[in-house]
């Protein structure tokens, strides 16, 4: 019989400026549990400005992901590992496979939208986070990212939008 088991982690927003509250839901064996539980924090050190095994995180994400290739929080996390250390292609590949594979996300497609960012494609960019906010209406990251995007297009209007949303929510 499979189990279901959530492990929520928070970063204090006041402290790090980071509004991070990541829920994890992984079925199936402990092994993958631990190793998506060790990665995250590998990861959450890395962002609170810890030293810690940047590496060590990575692989513990791929292994996660060779026991459950299809598992959307390790394709998420392992995505915006891959996007913080700049590395915008492989995150992209890796989006791309989970969203062709018809994961839906609303993380994943923003996640998605700033590994595009990243690469110059704006207009796939504007898809992916329209897409998380399909899904998200009340998404504050991907209005707050997609009123830039729209404002560096020129797009005064549909920058506004996203800004008034933004503020409302």
């Amino acid at each position: 019989q499979r189990k279901n088991l959530r492990i929520a982690f928070a970063c204090d927003a006041e402290q790090f400026d980071l509004g991070l509250i990541v829920v994890l839901e992984l079925v199936g064996d402990l092994r993958c549990v631990l190793i998506q539980y060790l990665a995250r924090r590998e990861f959450l050190m890395r962002l609170v400005g810890s030293d810690s095994d940047v590496a060590g995180a990575e692989q513990a994400y791929r292994q996660a992901l060779a026991a459950h290739p299809a598992h959307v929080d390790a394709i998420v996390n392992l995505g915006a590992l891959l996007c913080e250390s700049g590395r915008f292609s492989e995150a992209t590949v890796l989006f791309d496979k989970a969203v062709e594979a018809g994961n839906v996300s609303p993380l994943l497609h923003f996640n998605h939208a700033i590994a595009l960012e990243g690469l110059g494609d704006c207009l796939l960019a504007e898809a992916a986070y329209e897409a998380a906010l399909r899904l998200d209406p009340a998404m504050l990251d991907a209005h707050y990212n997609l009123a830039l995007l729209l404002e560096r297009r020129g797009d005064g209007k549909g920058a506004l939008r996203h800004f008034s949303a933004y503020r409302r929510l």
